[in-house]
């Protein structure tokens, strides 16, 4: 697995040097993992002090700057970053999306996706399954904001099934389900492997 760590917005107030999309190598001389990381280093800097950022920016490395400013006593440098993982597969996996099918929300249908297509049986066993909600790199699966409009969609699209983290999310999903007397069987996850199981139990 190979990561790479963007940057995908600069802030009006950042005094730096780097530009949306470069690719952060190191901070401060030390490899990162998460834009919390970045933060660490950034609250140990006195205000006006620079992070040196090593980027790589059109496949040459760049050594550039941040300098560390403050609001309302929190310590910036105005960058926000996004993690990609890149994976070596056997089988090769190609994937196509249309513009509105990205988002942290799909994470959960997507993976459940992928995995239908790897194994020999169906998951679904016919049904028509919806749903929402993050997944995380152990397979646990997020909560996600808007679940009235994704449950509308999923009554409106004739599903079988509504997938939802549980919490919440599932609270919320099954209110509505009493509120306006929705056929559709809701199920509450917490893992990937959790949403395997109640699938495979409604067969039963």
């Amino acid at each position: 697995t190979r990561t790479n760590h963007y940057i995908i917005y600069i802030d009006e107030n950042a005094i730096t040097n780097l530009k949306i999309g470069d690719i952060i190598k190191t901070v401060d001389q030390k490899l990162i993992s998460s834009l919390e990381e970045i933060k660490e280093i950034v609250n140990k800097k006195e205000v006006g002090e620079q992070v040196a950022f090593t980027v790589e920016r059109n496949k040459k490395i760049k050594e550039c700057y941040a300098t560390v400013y403050e609001i309302n006593g929190n310590k910036y440098v105005g960058i926000s970053m996004q993690t990609t993982y890149d994976y070596d597969t056997n089988p090769n996996i190609s994937l196509k999306f249309s513009s509105n099918e990205s988002g942290p929300s799909g994470g959960l249908l997507l993976t459940l996706s992928i995995y239908n297509h790897l194994i020999k049986e169906d998951i679904t066993h016919g049904m028509k399954i919806a749903g929402t909600g993050t997944i995380d790199w152990d397979g646990n699966v997020g909560p996600i904001g808007g679940v009235k409009y994704k449950l509308n969609g999923a009554i409106k699209d004739k599903a079988d099934v509504f997938i939802v983290p549980k919490g919440e999310n599932y609270e919320e999903a099954i209110s509505l389900q009493e509120k306006y007397n929705y056929k559709i069987k809701i199920i509450g996850v917490s893992t990937f492997e959790e949403a395997l199981e109640k699938l495979e139990e409604m067969t039963k």
